[in-house]
């Protein structure tokens, strides 16, 4: 009997990491795509020094769950839009804040509780 509560213990205890995890990441990309929004409207510095620190905080938490090919995809999407920002070229830094929001939104719907990410 205390074997099968122990495991109905781990079980619920799996279960609460999975959906806390899922909320993290949700919150998460929700931040970042607002950061590029902020970027691409205003196409503020301050705005993108807030993104790169943001993502520089959660990149490793990210790196949990999401794959090496994804983090590795916004890290030289921050490092472009970065380099677009300091030349001044405010058609290359809406694409790429458009593609940081796409990948943002990638990495959000796969890590969401649901019988689709399961598959």
């Amino acid at each position: 009997m205390k074997s099968f509560a122990i495991a109905i213990l781990l079980f619920v205890l799996l279960c609460a990491g999975i959906i806390i995890n899922a909320f993290y990441v949700s919150s998460s990309c929700e931040k970042i795509c607002d950061y590029a929004c902020l970027i691409k409207e205003d196409n503020h510095s301050s705005a993108l020094s807030e993104l790169e620190k943001y993502w520089e905080d959660h990149r490793h938490c990210l790196g949990f769950t999401v794959s090496e090919a994804k983090i590795e995809r916004m890290d030289e999407l921050i490092i472009s839009l970065s380099a677009a920002v300091s030349e001044n070229n405010s058609f290359e830094a809406e694409r790429i804040c458009e593609l940081i929001k796409g990948l943002s939104e990638d990495i959000a719907i796969y890590e969401q509780v649901s019988f689709y990410a399961i598959f």
